[in-house]
């Protein structure tokens, strides 16, 4: 909602679990954003979204699935997507490593214990997917948000 009110051209759809989509649909509604904002219950593992979309923002879930899970996910993503398009990927991102950056190291610890399949992937495993997904133009930073988490871009082709 705040990118939709700092760019008042821009329309978005939220694409959620349908338990988590109905709560998004109030929180919309009550924000009087629903003319802006549309909501689509999908589970991204096993369907694809409605429509064809400029840029898909991920926050905190690629690393709550296993990697299985998280490819079918991004290839779901893919393919709502238009020719050119941008994907962000907001989370835990290991280097190469796996010793660093520590926030990301933490987190893959902690997921470990709370989700069936959940691990913080590296920079190479987010390369991969992507590239499987048929994504393009792979950026990895660390450290862009303000708890330690970072980011991976990609440009569909």
């Amino acid at each position: 909602m705040a990118i939709c009110n700092k760019y008042p051209q821009l329309k978005a759809t939220v694409v959620d679990l349908p338990k988590v989509a109905q709560l998004a649909e109030r929180f919309i509604e009550e924000a009087g954003m629903s003319c802006r904002i549309s909501v689509s219950a999908t589970d991204l593992c096993s369907d694809s979204p409605e429509g064809k979309y400029d840029v898909a923002i991920l926050r905190a879930v690629i690393q709550t699935l296993s990697k299985e899970q998280a490819q079918m996910f991004l290839r779901g993503i893919s393919q709502s997507m238009v020719q050119g398009g941008r994907i962000f990927i907001f989370g835990s991102v290991l280097e190469n490593s796996c010793l660093a950056p520590p926030a990301s190291l933490a987190f893959g610890l902690a997921f470990l214990n709370v989700y069936d399949h959940g691990k913080a992937y590296t920079e190479q495993e987010h390369r991969e997917m992507l590239t499987n997904a048929g994504f393009a133009d792979i950026a990895v930073e660390h450290d862009v948000l303000v708890d330690g988490m970072g980011m991976v871009s990609a440009k569909k082709i």
